[in-house]
């Protein structure tokens, strides 16, 4: 199933999107920026490939972020590093490099 085709771009707002594992392929939509209610994303072990759009650092009320396990390339947006309310970011099994760093990681709960 493309994602980027899928109803969950054009759905009214939900907090959570839990996707795992669902044999999803082609890139992760940069519409998916524009769902600001969302608290929980998990597209992990999925076929996503392309980048990860800048969009989802739009998501300002995401806790819980999974991309892990998938065929993403680029780098991680390092505006995702700077979401206040993020608490787990999981992007480990991907084609992507990271340049967030520690001090990104090191915000207190």
């Amino acid at each position: 199933m493309l994602l980027s085709r899928n109803i969950l771009t054009r759905a009214s707002p939900c907090a959570r999107s839990v996707l795992w594992s669902n044999q999803l392929s082609g890139s992760v939509p940069p519409e998916l920026g524009s769902l600001s209610a969302l608290v929980n994303l998990q597209l992990r072990a999925n076929a996503l490939s392309g980048s990860i759009p800048d969009s989802l650092a739009s998501l300002t009320a995401l806790t819980y972020l999974a991309l892990d396990t998938n065929a993403l390339t680029g780098s991680i947006p390092l505006k995702i590093g700077n979401l206040s309310s993020l608490r787990f970011l999981c992007v480990h099994r991907l084609r992507s490099r990271s340049q967030l760093t520690p001090t990104h990681a090191a915000r207190p709960v």
